[in-house]
């Protein structure tokens, strides 16, 4: 019997007020797939990333992601989850390592040579604090905090394109894990070589949009 999908989401909304939010969101998604979820600035991807980790309740529908319902078993969730926030940000004045250490401890533990193992992989610099680092180099760190706990599905929204370049670059060794990734890129090869399933959000109800999607993944004809 093959396993049933990582994740679920039947009507989901999240109801701001003023035509604000997200709206009857149905998405599914299966062990090994990679799903691109993409719209401009105020679009509801970060939303629909807070709902499905169980920080912000809906306003009606339901998402179960890993078997578990989002409302009811958020931090259980969270457990088996990696996420990379857009808006990442760590304490300045730590440096990556210290910083790190912290992360791990809240995760319950993390074996010091994994966290050794990601920085090397992502050539991430731990010896410095964190507020005289780069853009790019603070994205590796919330990589390697996303990673560390050895996470059942991942959620990205890389803040940068040198994230989203290094997400591309492990998606050959995450054959198996599935993957949502929000951007606000709505094409481009960075989110073409990563995720070859895309939504496109806009600040209306997603089913509005799919001839619009259906467009947006059409091969383009010279």
């Amino acid at each position: 019997m093959s396993p049933g999908p990582a994740l679920v989401t039947q009507r989901l909304s999240k109801d701001y007020g003023s035509g604000r939010g997200l709206f009857e969101l149905d998405l599914e998604v299966r062990s090994g797939e990679i799903l691109g979820f993409l719209g401009p600035n105020g679009a509801g991807k970060s939303t629909t990333m807070r709902l499905l980790l169980g920080l912000i309740r809906p306003t009606s529908g339901s998402a179960r992601m890993l078997g578990l319902d989002i409302a009811r078993d958020g931090l259980a969730v969270r457990r088996r989850v990696g996420y990379l926030a857009g808006d990442f940000g760590l304490y300045p004045q730590l440096t990556g390592a210290a910083a790190l250490r912290y992360l791990a401890r809240l995760q319950g533990g993390v074996a010091p040579v994994r966290i050794a193992e990601l920085a090397d992989r992502f050539a991430a610099d731990l010896d410095r604090p964190v507020r005289e680092l780069s853009s790019g180099n603070r994205q590796k760190l919330g990589l390697i905090q996303a990673f560390m706990h050895d996470p059942e599905l991942m959620i990205l929204e890389p803040a940068s394109g040198e994230g989203l370049a290094i997400a591309r670059r492990l998606r050959r060794r995450l054959e198996d894990l599935p993957i949502i990734c929000a951007s606000i890129k709505p094409a481009g090869p960075a989110i073409d070589g990563l995720c070859p399933i895309a939504y496109l959000v806009k600040p209306f109800r997603l089913s509005e949009l799919e001839s619009a999607v259906a467009a947006a993944l059409a091969p383009a004809h010279v």
